[in-house]
């Protein structure tokens, strides 16, 4: 009896310990999906913009516009505080790169562990 209680014990505090630690790596996850998604949105947006007079400053502000709401709403869904000054957008020549880092803590009794994270969605596409 007493060596049962030990391993349930045991599973109880590795399970506690892996969901501690497990969950900033489930937000990294999913961020990177929601930059992958803003990705998506923001190309289609840039390719609308190119084909009109607008200059690259205003397509950036519009892009970042339009997809920093997005990439808050995820972050909200997984309990993740992302200020819309977290989020940026690059326009290269051929490149549209959208990103957004954080840092995360894990804590357990008497033990604190910070975690920096960093996501980024790219996008190749034509003018």
């Amino acid at each position: 009896m007493l060596r049962f209680l030990m391993m349930g014990t045991v599973l109880v505090v590795l399970l506690y310990v892996g969901a501690t630690f497990g969950f900033p790596y489930y937000q990294y996850v999913m961020m990177q999906w929601a930059a992958e998604e803003a990705a998506d949105v923001g190309v289609a947006k840039v390719k609308a913009m190119m084909k009109g007079p607008w200059r690259e400053e205003v397509v950036v502000g519009q892009v970042k516009a339009d997809v920093t709401p997005l990439m808050q709403d995820r972050a909200d869904q997984v309990r993740l505080a992302l200020p819309a000054s977290r989020v940026r957008v690059s326009l290269e020549p051929d490149l549209l790169r959208i990103g957004t880092s954080w840092e995360a803590e894990a804590r357990l009794a008497g033990y604190a562990y910070r975690f920096h994270f960093r996501v980024e969605g790219k996008r190749i596409f034509v003018r």
